[in-house]
């Protein structure tokens, strides 16, 4: 079902916009100030609109698409509206209290590994039909990584699984 992948990256989208100022020093929470510009700026990178308003169910007159996003975090949680006129303007209608620990990553379906050496570089100095999560997994993939002694439960399951998924293990 193509629109579960939509989902997750509107999902991913929306909390990459957030988790990137969090990271910032001084960073003292949310503010609709600064989510409402990234928000619009990140949906139009990952999707790819010729307009904001396109990205929603077209239909007569004037209307809103209104868009909730819950996660186990409460404070986490956010809601935003655009108009279906809107070109780049979003309304944040519920603000997190807080922002993502971690950076968030989307991988594309298609294959990006092969892609990966050289296509940060190559995106960012000209125009690719590749939508912004494929620059934000390429950024992620080439950061640097923690030493782990005590992997979680969960994380060793995942890895567990991937790993026998593809028969071999990942290394970089």
């Amino acid at each position: 079902m193509p629109w579960i992948s939509h989902l997750l990256k509107l999902f991913y989208s929306v909390l990459a916009a957030s988790a990137e100022e969090g990271r910032k020093p001084g960073a003292n929470g949310p503010t609709k100030t600064f989510l409402q510009p990234k928000l619009a700026e990140k949906l139009i990178g990952v999707f790819r609109p010729e307009s904001l308003g396109r990205l929603a169910r077209r239909k007569k007159g004037r209307d809103r698409c209104e868009v909730a996003l819950y996660t186990d975090n409460e404070d986490l949680d956010i809601g935003f509206s655009f108009a279906l006129q809107s070109k780049s303007e979003v309304t944040v209608d519920r603000l997190p209290n807080a922002y993502p620990a971690h950076m968030p990553v989307f991988f594309p379906t298609r294959e990006l590994l092969t892609l990966y050496p050289g296509f940060l570089s190559l995106y960012e100095s000209h125009h690719l039909e590749f939508e912004e999560t494929w620059r934000d997994a390429c950024l992620l993939l080439g950061g640097t990584i923690k030493r782990i002694t005590h992997l979680p439960g969960i994380m060793k399951e995942a890895l567990k699984n991937i790993n026998d998924a593809m028969g071999g293990g990942v290394t970089l």
